[in-house]
């Protein structure tokens, strides 16, 4: 597996556990747009953290602390827009 893919991989990882705790969400009518949720990034953290101790998920983060980080960093580049944008820019016309 190149870098890139195992950052893809990963950062993919990230995305799923963040909208799996509802941290970030998608809006109903444009599903491609991914905004801040309820921000329950320590839900996220127990939520991998579960999924990093089981055998049969193998994944290739080196190690929690790395995992950790990169869910943060993922979140941190959607929080901070509580709503859709595409709906926003269309309110706005």
């Amino acid at each position: 597996m190149s870098i890139s893919d195992r950052i893809e991989e990963e950062r993919d990882f990230a995305l799923n556990v963040l909208l799996h705790v509802g941290a970030l969400t998608t809006c109903m009518i444009h599903e491609d747009d991914i905004y801040e949720g309820n921000g329950d990034l320590e839900g996220a953290y127990k939520y991998a953290n579960n999924q990093f101790s089981k055998k049969d998920n193998p994944m290739s983060f080196e190690d929690r602390r790395e995992m950790t980080d990169i869910i943060k960093s993922v979140y941190e580049e959607y929080c901070g827009c509580d709503s859709c944008p595409s709906c926003e820019s269309n309110f706005r016309e």
